[in-house]
């Protein structure tokens, strides 16, 4: 038969955990068995497991006949009595009905935390009920919160599971997305690389085309008229060559125009 211990004892300066903690060992006394034996050991076994607190705050406890000390159902609500004061129902529905899914907050966490409030609203057998209308009206997604409004046979269970699907498609297509423009972004980069920026054309020796003479191809010449190619007929217009200035070489024929 298998063993199973006991929950780690209770923190009692967190007493808000006080319902996670005794639906642990309520699970350990069913698992092990622990309801089949006598009150007296069932209740000794729930202070044992709580801590040497818990002793101190059983015998603050005033019982209407003694024998009710030993009966493990009327302890246990004497310590839900002290780790959980009446709440004031009007305010706990106040909060759960103002409850909205928040920005970044997954549609899963939103569901979680209205149940979790649902617990301390008295709903009774309409509690499905209002976590539905909570989830369809509260959910950030208006076109879908739209569209759920327009189903009138919509139970709990069928909101949850479209809520979470659509979710799923969302994030998909998105990831899709981000996707495809990584790889245009990455197509972009590689044909870049296969361009070459222009560069102005250069001569010999990384020479710029301007440091070069017009008429005979060869370096400028400090003086212009020592040019090999002076008074030498143009091969495109057939006219001789004079020198206008510094720079250009120009035909005979049109220094006199």
């Amino acid at each position: 038969m298998a063993k199973f211990n006991p929950p780690e004892s209770f923190p009692f300066h967190r007493p808000n955990e006080w319902a996670g903690w005794k639906e642990r060992f309520l699970r350990f006394r069913t698992a092990t068995k622990l309801n089949k034996e006598d009150g007296e050991i069932q209740v000794s076994s729930l202070i044992y497991a709580m801590g040497p607190e818990a002793e101190n705050i059983f015998k603050s406890f005033s019982f209407t006949e003694e024998t009710d000390q030993k009966k493990f159902d009327v302890v246990l609500g004497k310590y839900d009595e002290y780790f959980c004061p009446k709440r004031n129902v009007i305010h706990e529905r106040a909060c759960f009905h103002q409850r909205l899914q928040r920005p970044g907050e997954k549609v899963e966490m939103f569901i979680r935390a209205l149940f979790e409030m649902s617990e301390h609203c008295d709903f009774g057998v309409k509690r499905d009920e209002h976590i539905r209308d909570r989830i369809v009206v509260g959910i950030l997604d208006k076109e879908l919160s739209r569209k759920l409004q327009m189903m009138a046979d919509l139970t709990l269970a069928q909101t949850i599971q479209t809520v979470r699907q659509y979710e799923e498609v969302v994030l998909q297509v998105h990831q899709q997305g981000e996707a495809h423009a990584t790889v245009q972004e990455i197509q972009g980069k590689a044909a870049g690389r296969g361009r070459s920026p222009f560069k102005p054309r250069k001569g010999k020796s990384g020479e710029q085309k301007d440091s070069w003479c017009g008429r005979c191809g060869k370096l400028k010449h400090r003086d212009p008229e020592k040019c090999p190619a002076m008074k030498s007929t143009c091969n495109k217009c057939k006219k001789a060559f004079a020198v206008q200035g510094s720079s250009a070489a120009v035909p005979l024929s049109m220094m006199q125009l």
